[in-house]
């Protein structure tokens, strides 16, 4: 799914985080913060762009959030200012939240109604593969190139997100 894309890089800060504590000298108090607004922006965004969602072209909105987040996620990757972390986890919350309205408004035109309510839990278990894919993913990257992982994942996500976009999400004729 489209969505674990993006939860790939919403669970890759928690696995970072005992090494942005010794390397770095980030607090957890402050990666606590960064971790609470992170998830509220991302509840905010999910809300806001739901109605930004419906009147644009939806492939292009969740790309464009896909590609901003992986953007966040490089420059993360190559901050080392804490107040620089946080800004740019935050614009990561906000981007990531523009996945899930674009999703479900291209669910709903592609699947039959009687088929929807199956459809759509299925879907709705990104969150679950993308979480496990963090562990996975990030536990072999930051085992070989730790201080890069961040920008690792998206190098990775964005071409297997375009692959996926271009034989699956273009059959979709919705505007």
């Amino acid at each position: 799914s489209i969505r674990a894309y993006i939860h790939i890089w919403s669970g890759n800060l928690s696995i970072a985080m005992p090494a942005m504590q010794d390397d770095l000298g980030i607090t957890k108090g402050d990666l606590g913060l960064f971790l609470t607004l992170h998830g509220l922006l991302y509840g905010v965004s999910k809300f806001a762009n739901g109605f930004v969602g419906d009147r644009v072209n939806a492939r292009y909105f969740m790309v464009t959030g896909l590609v901003l987040s992986a953007a966040c996620n490089i420059w993360f990757g190559f901050s080392s200012a804490v107040v620089m972390f946080g800004i740019v986890w935050m614009l990561n919350g906000w981007f990531q939240g523009m996945g899930f309205p674009p999703c479900a408004r291209l669910l709903t035109h592609w699947i039959p109604p009687t088929q929807l309510a199956t459809k759509m839990s299925v879907w709705n278990t990104s969150h679950s593969v993308g979480a496990g894919l963090v562990v996975i993913v990030c536990g072999y990257i930051g085992s070989w190139l730790a201080p890069d992982t961040f920008c690792c994942l998206s190098f990775i996500c964005v071409p297997s997100f375009l692959v996926h976009y271009n034989t699956h999400m273009k059959s979709l004729c919705i505007a």
